[in-house]
């Protein structure tokens, strides 16, 4: 089931980092979010930290956690190929 965000970039650092807001699109009065991207060269590796800020509650919290694994888990899969 494809999900539609939007929001506005705040702080595109490359390659090290990315800031965006985050809100439903078709939620609009939905409370607006702040995602941190920083990427991390760890022996040769990329390693993602991911930080989802301004939850509007800690239900909302375990979903985004859920979707954002959920994608993770897709794209290494598809990678993987």
């Amino acid at each position: 089931e494809p999900h539609t965000v939007a929001g506005v970039y705040q702080e595109i650092t490359a390659p090290e980092r990315l800031v965006f807001t985050w809100r439903w699109a078709h939620l609009p009065e939905a409370a607006e979010m702040l995602v941190t991207l920083t990427f991390n060269d760890v022996a040769g590796d990329t390693v993602l930290d991911l930080h989802q800020t301004l939850m509007p509650s800690d239900g909302s919290s375990r979903m985004h956690n859920q979707g954002w694994s959920s994608s993770f888990n897709k794209l290494d899969v598809f990678l993987s190929r």
